[in-house]
């Protein structure tokens, strides 16, 4: 079975080694060269510590200010070149960009996955955990059970306080104080 389809013949002097360490000169030595490799740097930075300091682009800015200060010109006279390297340097400076959106999303995720922990860790020493969830994998202990068989055949309204938990029976006759998972829940007439 023959391959339909274009086919690519490459003659001895566009594989050559010459031909490429030529380009790869061409490349190492633009005068772009050291702000795509600062840009490099920064981006390897950003993606190991995802630190603030990493993006910021002051020493790049210094960089483009000595080479104008030089005199040093960011076109070469190859017309290819020049636009690779300003093109390298635009994705490399977007990829940065994104690197640091995304140290924003991990940051906003890092402190709302705290805060919520905080409030679960309060909510299960103030309430405690009494079966107020279905994912509770402890095991209730023996104030608990009898906290929760008490209010189970009735509906009752919790209130968390500084001194503890109090339940309140929608029926006015009874009213049932939790103060810690030590002492067991008193009823009050």
């Amino acid at each position: 079975m023959q391959q339909s389809g274009p086919t690519i013949e490459l003659d001895e002097a566009s594989t050559s080694n010459s031909v490429d360490s030529t380009v790869a000169d061409s490349i190492r030595n633009h005068p772009l060269m050291p702000i795509l490799e600062l840009l490099c740097e920064k981006c390897a930075d950003a993606t190991e510590t995802m630190q603030p300091r990493a993006f910021q682009m002051n020493d790049v800015f210094k960089l483009f200010e000595k080479l104008e200060a030089k005199g040093v010109s960011t076109n070469t006279g190859n017309e290819k070149l020049d636009k690779f390297m300003r093109d390298a340097v635009l994705v490399i400076r977007t990829h940065l960009f994104e690197l640091q959106k995304v140290a924003s999303l991990a940051d906003d995720f890092y402190t709302k996955y705290l805060q919520a922990l905080r409030r679960r860790i309060s909510h299960e020493v103030l309430i405690g955990v009494s079966g107020d969830s279905d994912d509770d994998l402890t095991e209730p202990n023996q104030n608990d059970e009898l906290l929760s068989s008490n209010l189970e055949q009735r509906t009752v309204a919790i209130l968390t306080t500084p001194q503890g938990t109090v339940s309140i029976s929608l029926s006015p006759r009874t009213t049932m104080v939790r103060k810690s998972d030590v002492t067991p829940p008193e009823e009050v007439a």
